[in-house]
């Protein structure tokens, strides 16, 4: 019975998954250090193009990071008060149900599809864009940032398009939480970003670039304790959240 658990727990989790190999195989796993080494990222690497258009069928879910806007950003022009400002992230994924041999139960796998991103940009202008990304893709769920900054877009969102809106706050368990669920749904197979080796839009194919550029600069250290939490670094992170 036990063994069948462990397999369950692999397959949902990933053979690599830090808490499978503390937890089940008893290894050794450094504090600190790259969260995504090359043998992680192999496996987001998907071999399907980006999607400018939804295909019928399917089911499409989208996130938001939300940044703050920029008050001197000069219409027209390239400038922002601040060059290092973050930015806000939008991402569209494809979600398909798979149920595995080894399990009793159906687990998402997410295909990241489509990009886009502001830097400063107004959330008044930014709002109308998502309105109508989020009608012609028909999106099942928008997962929205609604900490700090982002609290008021997500209210707006909200009443526009009602129950399908789900905020996430971040906090030190909230984001623990999301770290490791990201890292699961990564070792098990079922998170993957559109090629940017097949034909693409330049815009598209830099963004996803950049998505894994940021990939592999980001660091992690875990907070002792009996939850591990993972504290998450990233180094001007657009399409991440600062932890």
């Amino acid at each position: 019975s036990y063994g069948k658990f462990v397999s369950q727990q692999v397959a949902k989790l990933g053979r690599h998954h830090p808490m499978v190999r503390t937890q089940y195989y008893s290894e050794d796993i450094d504090s600190a250090g790259g969260l995504f080494p090359p043998s992680r990222l192999s496996l987001i690497y998907g071999t399907f193009p980006c999607q400018a258009l939804p295909l019928p069928g399917e089911v499409y879910v989208m996130s938001i990071d939300v940044a703050g806007e920029d008050e001197n950003i000069v219409s027209g022009l390239d400038y922002l008060s601040n060059p290092g400002r973050d930015s806000t992230a939008l991402t569209i994924a494809r979600v398909t149900f798979s149920s595995s041999n080894s399990l009793s139960f159906s687990l998402p796998t997410y295909d990241i599809v489509y990009r886009q991103s502001w830097i400063g940009v107004k959330h008044t202008s930014i709002y109308s864009v998502i309105l109508n990304l989020f009608s012609s893709w028909n999106i099942r769920y928008l997962i929205v940032d609604s900490t700090g900054v982002g609290a008021g877009l997500f209210s707006f969102l909200q009443k526009s398009l009602g129950d399908r809106v789900i905020p996430f706050i971040f906090s030190s368990k909230t984001k623990s939480l999301l770290g490791w669920n990201f890292l699961a749904a990564i070792d098990s197979g079922r998170f993957h970003s559109y090629s940017s080796s097949v034909e693409n839009s330049v815009q598209l194919t830099d963004l996803n670039n950049l998505f894994f550029k940021q990939l592999e600069f980001c660091q992690f250290k875990i907070i002792p304790g009996p939850d591990k939490k993972p504290t998450l670094v990233f180094q001007n992170g657009q399409f991440f959240h600062p932890g």
